[in-house]
C-alpha cells in the first residue's frame, strides 16, 4: 500500500505519518482517507481577529447578556465566579484560568496585565490543545461583553484575595481599599510596542540560535522539543512543560508579532519569564535590540510544522449531509470514496503529546437514513476492557436540535443531547464475547450453577465457560438488560441521552436506534454511524431534509488512559441535511 506524501500531516508525531490520500484496508474493500480541507477551507490562526476590530463600552444589555453567556458556556469550567473551579475542572489539564489571581498567559502589555484586545483574542481564537475552545461563532458584542465581564470576575476575585490575605494576617483592609488596589493591579498597562521587523537571513538564524542557546534552551531544549527542565510548575504549584516548538502550535499563534510579545511579555503564572529588559524594550528611551529579537523570533519559528497551527486551530463549520440514492453499508463500504471529507481539529481535555488531532468527516442520506463515517489517527489498537488498567478506543457523536446549545459537555434540562457512542470493545465482542477467561485462558472452574447441566470439570475446554452459556438470570447485568454485559450483543454502538454535566444515560433497549461499526488498520480508526432521520424516544433529535443542528464530536484513545470525561473532543458544529 503506497502512502502519498504531502505538506499536511493528519495525526500525531508519534508515527510521524504525512499524508493525503491514504488507503485503509481492512473487511475486503479499500476505504481511502482523504487529506484535510484546502487552506482556504481551514480555520485560519490568523483569521478570527480583525486588526481594526474596536473594542465596544459596555451597556447593561450587554453585561446581563455576557452574564447569561457565561453561565451557560463557561461556568462549567471556569465556576460561577471565576475562581476555576467549575464542575468539570477536574477533567481538564492544563486546568481552567483562576480569573482571581490576576494572571493571565497571553498578554502583549508592559505591565504583563492582558489588553482588551489580549482577551478578545483569547476568547475569540481559543488556546489550541487545551480545554479553552474558539468562540469565533460568537458575534463581536458578545465576545466583547464577555472581556468585559471576565475583567469583572477579576476585579472581584482579586479584591476577594486581598481580603482573605488581610484577615489571615489580622490586619484591618475595608471592602472599598481592596477594590482599590484589586483595580489598580487589574489595569493593563500600554501595549508593548514592537520594533520593525528585520529580514529573515542566514546570518539572522545563526544569531538566533545563538540566543537560543543561552536564553531558552535550559527550558525548551537544545532541539526545541521542549526535553529540558522537567521541574516545572505554574502558579499554584501544577506541573507543566515547556513548549514543544517541533509540533508547530502555540498558544497564542505563530506569527512573527504574537511570538515577539510572548518573548518580551513572558506568559504570567509560567517559568516562561518577562525578557523586554533584556532587549532593551523596557524603558521607551532606550534603543530596542531589534536585530537580536526578531533572529531568536525567526528562529524559533524555523522549529515549526508546516500547518499544525491551523490544524489545531478551532472554528466553527458546517458539515453538508449530501443526499445519496442509498446510504453507504458499513464502515468498509467503497462508497465512501465518493463523499468529501471535512476535517474537524480536537481539543485535547487533558494533555497528551500522543493523541490525535483531528478527525476526518463524511456524512450521507437518503431522505430517510442518516451515515456518518469518522477517521482518526491512533496508533496503537485497545479494544478490551479486561483489567483494571485496561481502556479501551472509542469515539462519540454529539446531537443538539438547537443551534446555540450550552457547552459540549452533555447538554443541560432544558436542551438535552443525543449521543451515539462507539466503543472498540464493543467492536471486538463482536466476534467473540470477551470474557474473564479471555484474559486468564487456564482458569480452573469447580462449577457454575449458571451454567446448563452444571459442572462441566476442572478440565473442560474454555469455550465451554462463555458467557453466552450461561442463565443470564445468574449473571445480573445480563439478566437485567445492561448493554455492557450482554454476550449477544450485535452491535457496536450505544445509544445515550444527556441533560447536563454527570447525566449520561443509556437509551431503554427498544430505543437504541443507531447502528454502527469501526476497523482499525494502518495507525488510523474507522467508524461509521447510521440511524434514521427521525429519532427515537423522548429527547432524541429528529432531523428532515432542510433542516440544521449541532454536532460535536469525541475520541478516547485507550493508550494514553482516556476515559469517561478524559478524552478529546470538537466544539459545536452545524450540520445540514441537504
Amino acid at each position: 500500500m503506497a502512502n502519498e506524501i504531502a505538506s499536511v500531516r493528519f495525526g500525531g508525531t508519534r508515527l510521524g505519518l504525512w499524508f493525503a490520500g491514504a488507503v485503509l484496508l481492512g473487511c475486503g474493500a479499500e476505504v481511502k482517507v482523504g487529506p484535510p480541507p484546502a487552506t482556504g477551507d481551514a480555520p485560519s490562526s490568523e483569521a478570527p481577529v480583525a486588526e481594526e476590530t474596536v473594542a465596544l463600552p459596555e451597556t447593561p444589555e450587554m453585561a446581563a447578556a455576557a452574564a447569561a453567556t457565561f453561565e451557560k458556556q463557561c461556568a462549567v469550567c471556569h465556576g460561577d465566579d471565576g475562581r476555576g473551579d467549575g464542575p468539570a475542572a477536574y477533567l481538564l489539564y492544563p486546568r481552567p484560568r483562576d480569573f482571581g489571581t490576576g494572571l493571565f498567559r497571553l498578554v502583549s502589555t508592559v505591565n504583563g496585565f492582558p489588553s482588551d484586545r489580549d482577551l478578545f483574542r483569547t476568547i475569540t481564537r481559543g488556546i489550541p490543545r487545551s480545554s479553552m475552545p474558539a468562540w469565533s461563532h460568537l458575534t463581536e458584542e458578545d465576545r466583547w461583553g464577555l472581556v468585559h465581564h471576565v475583567r469583572k470576575l477579576t476585579r472581584e476575585g482579586v479584591a476577594r484575595a486581598l481580603l482573605e490575605d488581610a484577615q489571615a494576617s489580622g490586619d484591618d483592609m475595608s471592602m472599598e481599599e481592596a477594590q482599590e488596589i484589586a483595580m489598580d493591579r487589574t489595569t493593563p498597562g500600554a501595549t508593548t510596542e514592537l520594533p520593525p521587523e528585520t529580514p529573515l537571513t542566514l546570518e539572522a538564524l545563526a544569531r538566533g540560535r545563538q540566543l537560543f542557546i543561552a536564553r531558552c534552551a535550559l527550558c525548551h531544549g537544545a532541539d526545541g522539543k521542549g526535553t529540558g527542565r522537567d521541574d516545572l510548575v505554574d502558579e499554584k504549584g501544577v506541573p507543566i512543560r515547556a513548549r514543544d516548538y517541533t509540533r508547530g502550535i502555540f498558544k497564542g499563534g505563530k506569527a512573527s508579532e504574537d511570538l515577539a510579545h510572548r518573548i518580551l511579555s513572558g506568559i504570567p503564572g509560567t517559568p516562561m519569564p518577562a525578557n523586554a529588559r533584556d532587549f532593551h524594550m523596557e524603558d521607551p528611551s532606550d534603543e530596542p535590540d531589534a536585530e537580536d529579537l526578531w533572529a531568536l523570533v525567526h528562529y524559533v519559528q524555523s522549529f515549526i510544522r508546516p500547518d499544525a497551527q491551523e490544524l489545531a486551530e478551532q472554528g466553527q463549520r458546517e458539515l453538508v449531509v449530501q443526499r445519496r440514492p442509498a446510504v453507504p453499508k458499513g464502515v468498509a463500504d467503497p462508497a465512501w470514496n465518493d463523499v468529501p471529507p471535512t476535517y474537524l481539529s480536537l481539543m485535547h481535555l487533558w494533555w497528551s503529546d500522543t493523541r490525535a488531532e483531528g478527525v476526518l468527516v463524511r456524512t450521507v442520506h437518503d431522505g430517510r437514513r442518516l451515515a456518518i463515517h469518522l477517521t482518526w489517527e491512533d496508533g496503537t489498537k485497545n479494544s478490551d476492557v479486561l483489567t483494571q488498567e485496561s481502556f479501551s478506543d472509542a469515539a462519540a457523536i454529539q446531537l443538539s436540535p438547537i443551534l446555540d446549545p450550552p457547552l459540549f459537555t452533555m447538554g443541560s434540562p432544558e436542551s438535552p443531547v443525543t449521543i451515539w457512542h462507539w466503543k472498540a470493545h464493543w467492536q471486538a465482542d463482536l466476534e467473540r464475547f470477551a470474557d474473564v477467561e479471555t484474559t486468564h485462558p487456564n482458569v480452573a472452574v469447580d462449577t457454575y450453577d449458571s451454567l446448563p447441566g452444571r459442572p462441566l470439570g476442572l478440565h473442560a475446554p474454555v469455550a465451554q465457560f462463555e458467557a453466552a452459556r450461561h442463565d443470564p438470570v445468574f449473571l445480573t447485568g445480563w439478566g437485567a438488560g445492561n448493554l455492557m454485559s450482554t454476550p449477544d450483543r450485535q452491535n457496536s454502538v450505544e445509544s445515550l441521552v444527556a441533560e447536563g454535566f454527570g447525566t449520561l444515560t443509556s437509551r431503554p433497549a427498544a430505543e437504541q436506534e443507531t447502528t454502527g461499526d469501526g476497523q482499525w488498520a494502518d495507525g488510523f480508526w474507522q467508524a461509521s454511524f447510521t440511524r434514521d432521520l427521525r429519532g427515537t424516544g423522548d429527547g432524541a433529535v429528529h432531523l428532515e431534509p432542510g433542516t440544521t443542528a449541532s454536532i460535536a464530536l469525541a475520541v478516547w484513545e485507550g493508550s494514553v488512559g482516556d476515559r469517561n470525561g478524559q478524552k478529546s473532543v470538537t466544539i459545536w458544529h452545524r450540520i445540514t441535511i441537504e
